[in-house]
């Protein structure tokens, strides 16, 4: 078979199966920082969610998630931490210089006798942002938490940029 002949049938399939060869072709970039634990009681490390969550999100074969330590390392080469994540200007600078489309931050704390996670979602490229809270009772496990958290922000996540991936 000619190479001509090739090109015009993958060519005709193209048009005949045009949302197959979309999809594909389509991808986002997602970097997850660290959490901000903003309570010295609990006994939660930073990393604790994002692991959790890079579980749920790695299924995706759409989504490329940025590795974790080396997304650390550029952050503190540039002087940038997790708790400048929430605000949308920081996360745009980090994204620009990892080349991440959106970038998630999140935040732990006590509020009374809950227990907040609240994750943000930066579209790098305006700035436009996503968010998701959740509350849970401090009598709850954290590693319950953690793991109901991480399924309900996933989902959240997956719902979002599935949109965009649609635009």
């Amino acid at each position: 078979m000619s190479l001509n002949k090739l090109f015009v049938i993958m060519l005709m399939l193209s048009c005949f199966f045009p949302a197959f060869s979309e999809e594909k072709s389509k991808q986002i970039t997602l970097a997850i920082t660290d959490c901000v634990v903003n309570a010295a009681e609990l006994n939660i490390k930073p990393e604790t969610l994002p692991l959790f969550l890079l579980a749920k999100l790695s299924q995706e074969d759409w989504l490329t998630i940025l590795e974790r330590e080396e997304l650390n390392k550029i952050m503190k080469e540039h002087t940038l931490n997790a708790s400048q994540m929430s605000d949308p200007s920081k996360a745009i600078e980090l994204g620009k210089i990892i080349g991440a489309d959106y970038v998630l931050s999140m935040k732990i704390y006590t509020l009374g006798d809950k227990l907040i996670i609240n994750g943000k979602t930066v579209r790098c490229k305006d700035g436009k942002v996503s968010g998701i809270s959740r509350s849970y009772s401090s009598s709850i496990r954290e590693d319950e938490i953690m793991k109901d958290a991480s399924e309900k922000i996933a989902k959240s996540i997956i719902e979002t940029l599935q949109a965009q991936l649609k635009k």
